[in-house]
């Protein structure tokens, strides 16, 4: 009987070695080096409170406080808290809202080179068109006149929308590994905003509807790029 027990418990065993080997497989750390260089990934996804929730909410929150509806005068506090007493750096957020797009298509192509991967180029431009062609809209509109008095175009902020495209894009091709990156794109996209506010060219509000058009289009013309051509 002893036998029989110890021959149907050596039988278990011998079964469950292939899950065991298997399961070991499955979480053994490779040795690799890390990359040189950022490689571009598409798995960067953080759901949809992020891709949706929050650039909505910029966009909604941009538009409350619009001051044709003169629901708040949050806009009027800041612009007078932040515009410019000296006329410093007036040029510097023309050049800085295309650093993170920059860098963003610089990857793009980096994989269009070593990999022949023509998609995360397609899915940039898409992207970018679809940036480019809300805002000019929703600008055509008239709906805000700019703190300067010069145009009714303030809204949403172009600069900004473009800024803040490039760094979600940017943050999308680095992905967690590469993180203080993207970062850095943010912070580069935050201080357009700013300097916008600052050369008395735009409102708080319009700022806040740029960032939130320009994440919401870098989601957008990821995910129709997708369905279109399908993914890789």
């Amino acid at each position: 009987m002893l036998r029989l027990r110890l021959f149907l418990l050596l039988l278990c065993i011998w079964g469950l070695v292939p899950q065991l080997r298997a399961q070991l497989r499955l979480h053994a750390t490779p040795l690799e080096l890390p990359p040189a260089l950022p490689t571009p990934t598409h798995e960067a996804h953080f759901g949809s409170w992020y891709s949706w929730g929050i650039p909505a909410g910029l966009v909604i929150g941009g538009s409350v406080l619009l001051n044709r509806l003169d629901w708040f005068t949050l806009n009027k506090e800041i612009r007078e808290r932040w515009r410019y007493r000296e006329y410093r750096a007036r040029y510097v957020d023309d050049v800085l809202q295309f650093v993170p797009m920059a860098g963003a298509v610089a990857l793009d192509m980096s994989q269009l080179v070593r990999k022949r991967e023509w998609l995360p180029l397609v899915e940039s431009a898409s992207s970018i068109a679809l940036m480019v062609g809300l805002v000019h809209s929703i600008k055509a509109m008239g709906i805000e006149l700019r703190p300067d008095h010069s145009t009714w175009n303030s809204f949403p902020s172009g600069h900004t929308a473009t800024a803040f495209v490039g760094a979600e894009l940017l943050r999308q091709r680095l992905g967690a590994e590469y993180w203080y990156l993207s970062v850095l794109g943010y912070v580069a996209a935050t201080g357009t905003a700013y300097l916008r506010i600052y050369h008395n060219r735009h409102w708080l509000g319009d700022t806040l509807a740029g960032a939130g058009i320009g994440i919401l289009s870098a989601w957008i013309g990821r995910g129709v790029t997708r369905k279109v051509l399908g993914e890789r």
